[in-house]
């Protein structure tokens, strides 16, 4: 529910004169950057991660501009493969740990009964 509401408070860039193209990708991005912060956030238990990235897509949107052209559009590709990455490495790290604290669970589990 956060990241529809992160992505959808992205269209009031429209009033700032955004390109309506523009303003769709920034709703897909910021709803895949919503997801993946919030993981993150949750993961290491700390917002700084999702500010900092939150900080440098805005800086380079500063950059580059606000139009859509090929070199925005690279870069919003790139950002989300980043982010779609570490979300997938994240979960993989968060299921290994998980898998690890069942084997040592189950371990004094089985010690403590026999």
């Amino acid at each position: 529910v956060s990241s529809i509401l992160f992505s959808v408070l992205h269209l009031t860039n429209l009033a700032g004169g955004v390109d309506i193209k523009y303003a769709i990708l920034q709703v897909i991005f910021s709803f895949i950057f919503g997801i993946v912060a919030a993981q993150i956030t949750i993961i290491s238990q700390s917002i700084l991660p999702a500010i900092i990235w939150h900080f440098a897509h805005d800086f380079i949107s500063f950059v580059t501009g606000n139009e859509l052209n090929t070199t925005t559009t690279i870069i919003l590709v790139v950002q989300c493969c980043i982010l779609v990455l570490y979300s997938v490495y994240r979960i993989k790290e968060s299921l290994t740990n998980l898998n690890h604290t069942k084997s040592v669970i189950a371990s004094i589990i089985e010690r403590t009964i026999t």
